[in-house]
Formats: C-alpha cells, structure tokens, sequence
C-alpha cells in the first residue's frame, strides 16, 4: 500500500543518491515541512551500514529508481513501497453518512486529451508524469485513476481524461462506478478528507477526517484509518465503510484485499524496528462481513511492501518476510486457506511481487547488474520455469510481461512489454509498469519525468 501524501521510499533513496537534486520542487517543499519524510530521508542514508551490523548475509539491500513496489494500488494497485507511519491520530467515524456534504471540486474534460501513437501498442497520455503518481485502475479494467501532486484525473481506457478532482493526492476505487479521494487538511500533510465520487462526478464527502492509508476492495468496501490525537504513535485502528456505515473499530494497519473483496490482509500492533528502514509484524486475515481475524502463523513481515494475491485468491505473496524468530528476510508465500507459509526466493527487498495465470509467481532474476532468466514459481509445485530476461518484471493476468533491465551505472532503466506467447509488443524507458486487472492494458512510467506516460495495450 502506498503512504499516499507523503514521498516514497525510492524517491527519498534517490534524493539521497543524487545529494538532494532529485526531486521535483513541489516534493523539496513537502520534505522541508515534513518531519516523518526528513526522517526516513536520514535513514535512508544509514541503511546500508546498519543492515551490515545485522550480518544479513542472504538479503540484497540497495536504492533503486523509483517504482511500484507491486501493482496493488489501493484496489489492488495501487501499483506501483512503503513505511508503517507515525500517525498524527485516530478517531473512529462510526456514523452514517451526513447529509450529501459537498466534496472536492471536480471539473469535467471538455476536450479529453487523444492520445498520439508512439506504437501499434502503445500510446502517450497527457498527463504530468510524477515520480509519486499513484496508478489505480478499475476493478472491471474499464477506467483508471492517476492521482498526484496537482490532483486526481478519471481517464477511460483509451486515455482520455474525463474528470478531474483539484484537490486530491490519492484516490483508489470503491467498486467499477466510484472511486475515493482524499485531501489533506490545510494545516497536516497526514490526514484529511475522504470524498466518493461516481463516474459521471458527484461527489459526497465522508464523515470525519481520515489519515490517506485507505484501502479499496473493489466491491463496496473501504478501509479507513481514522484520525485520532489520542491513539498511541505507531499503532493503527481502522474501520470498514460499506453501504454508508462504518464497523467496529478494529486493531491494525489494512495492507489489502483478496480479489473477490472477501478477507482483507492487516498488520497487527507496532512493527518491531531492524535496522534503519526495515519492519516486521504480525499479519492477520479478517474476513468480511464477519470481521474474524485468522492470525497468519508463524510469520513475520514488513507491512510498507505491498502484499500480491493471486488472481483466485488462493496465495498470498509477501516481500520481506521471515519464519519463527528469525532475521533472514526473503520473499513468502501464503495460502490463505490456511497453511503452512514458506520462503520461496531472497531477491533484493522492495521488487514488485506479481502473478501470472496459473498461479506462477513472478521473481526477479538472480544475477545483478547483468540481466538473467526470470524466475515463475509455481504454487501448484512445478518447477520454476524461465520466463524472460531481465533485472525484475511486472505480470499481468493476461500473461503478458513487462521485463525491466537496469543499467548498472544508474542510468536509464529499459522496459521490454511482451505478449503472453513472448512476442515484444512495446518497449520504453521506464522504472514501473501499472497492469489492469483484466491484463489486457497497462500504464509504463518513464523515469525520466519529462517523457510521457504510456498506455501499453495486448494485442
């Protein structure tokens, strides 16, 4: 789940790369006034030799471009790393919904923007490409958010923009016809208003102010972190909105939902501090609507990296996970019937986590700098079969594969899209790729935050 409002991970290790120079001036400002960002900045710049006093002798740590840590936007991914923050507070807004309370303002594209053809697959989109961009697309692949530093903007599938909310930093969707926003209070970058907003823009604000660790299931569901002075730093409650009531309150951060928007994914209690940048919790399973929590056993993980269910629901892939009371940090899978969790890969923390059809996990090649044969791990037990070269990739559940190759040297990272049966459809420079859930279209974001994004479709 993204830490929507505050800078992320990779742009803070960046920054700290290039001696402060890379950020945009509307993020230097956000950090001059933050102190939760100027903290992880600093830690940032301490993680290397800190990790070396834990001796973590399987794990590879080091900063990399900016990209998605997973495609589970808050649907599922909002795409594209993360920290367990420190909350201002939590306050629980059980009340119904008042009434018809005026949300953000929102304009209509009279003129939506025609994508120009860069390839027979792929087109660009006019649309500001910022480093910080969250990417959510529909539950039904039908429309897509990007939501940034000067607002959120509704396109179709073809790109077109047809509305935009001014004020919004974050957005994810409720279900295929509403989708969420959320606008900082004027005088805190942590927490703010939540407004639902239909397709064709009415908006109607939320109850109460919320922090922006909102979590969509995609069928009617929010879930909500509560702002509240009183509750202690580090700790989460959250709530469940659905049909204009929220639940009981309930103890821990909401990571995600499965896909059929039946069991949501929670981090419980305070996260137990390695190392500079690393956490590990307890995670749960709370069913809905029952709101019973199945305690996941015998594992620990790091709540910031987004967690990747498979498209049935079966598997649970987590980054950064470790089994009983150990410290060796690797990537797990979980099923979520219940079961025994394993360790299935020690590829470098914070690479995106994905599934291809058939329940094959996608890792990241085992040689750096040089681009090796990724790696499908089957859940069904068949051997790990080759899938592409390259540094790391991003599936899709149509089984097409973005394959991206860094340059060792820091320089521009090249992205390969190939069709499900291996054939190069579209290629760019760029650090993350946002699929639709269908698999069928995906957004790719150059690094380079003068270039376009591009909307890559599968033939």
């Amino acid at each position: 789940m993204k830490p929507f409002g505050h800078l992320t991970d990779q742009s803070l290790a960046r920054n700290v790369d290039g001696g402060g120079d890379a950020l945009t001036a509307s993020q230097r400002r956000h950090l001059a006034s933050c102190e939760h960002c100027t903290a992880r900045a600093q830690a940032h710049d301490a993680i290397a030799s800190t990790l070396s006093r834990h001796e973590w002798a399987d794990v590879e740590v080091r900063r990399r471009p900016a990209r998605a840590a997973a495609q589970f936007a808050p649907t599922a991914a909002l795409s594209g790393a993360l920290v367990v923050l420190v909350l201002i507070g939590l306050r629980v807004a059980a009340a119904g919904p008042q009434s018809a309370p005026s949300g953000p303002p929102i304009v209509a594209s009279n003129s939506p923007s025609q994508p120009s053809p860069r390839s027979s697959a792929s087109s660009e989109i006019s649309v500001p490409n910022e480093a910080d961009t969250t990417v959510a697309w529909a539950p039904d692949s039908r429309h897509l958010l990007l939501a940034g530093a000067d607002g959120t903007r509704l396109l179709d599938s073809a790109g077109n923009v047809l509305l935009r909310v001014g004020t919004s930093t974050a957005a994810g969707w409720l279900d295929d016809r509403t989708f969420a926003t959320w606008t900082p209070a004027a005088n805190s970058a942590s927490f703010g208003a939540i407004a639902l907003v239909t397709l064709d823009g009415t908006s109607t604000a939320l109850p109460g102010d919320y922090t922006f660790e909102f979590v969509g299931s995609g069928r009617g569901e929010l879930a909500l972190v509560p702002a509240d002075a009183d509750h202690p730093a580090g700790s989460h409650t959250f709530v469940i909105w659905s049909q204009g009531q929220a639940s009981k309150a309930l103890e821990g951060q909401p990571l995600g939902w499965s896909p059929d928007g039946s069991a949501l994914l929670v981090s419980s209690g305070v996260p137990q501090l390695l190392g500079a940048d690393l956490e590990l919790a307890p995670l749960s399973l709370v069913e809905y609507p029952s709101l019973r929590e199945n305690t996941i056993a015998g594992l620990k993980a790091d709540p910031k990296y987004t967690p990747a269910f498979s498209a049935d629901g079966r598997w649970l892939a987590l980054n950064c996970a470790v089994l009983g009371d150990g410290y060796d940090c690797g990537q797990a899978v979980v099923p979520t019937a219940g079961g025994q969790p394993q360790i299935v890969a020690r590829q470098p923390i914070g690479l995106p986590l994905s599934w291809l059809p058939g329940d094959r996990l996608l890792l990241a090649a085992s040689t750096y700098p040089a681009p090796g044969p990724l790696q499908a791990w089957s859940a069904t037990g068949v051997a790990a079969a080759r899938v592409g070269s390259g540094s790391f990739g991003f599936a899709a559940a149509s089984g097409a594969v973005a394959l991206l190759t860094e340059d060792p040297n820091g320089g521009t990272s090249e992205v390969v899209v190939t069709s499900p049966t291996g054939a190069s459809i579209a290629t760019g420079a760029g650090d993350s790729v946002f699929w639709s859930p269908d698999g069928q279209q995906g957004i790719l974001r150059p690094s380079d935050q003068a270039a376009p994004l591009l909307l890559v479709t599968v033939p």
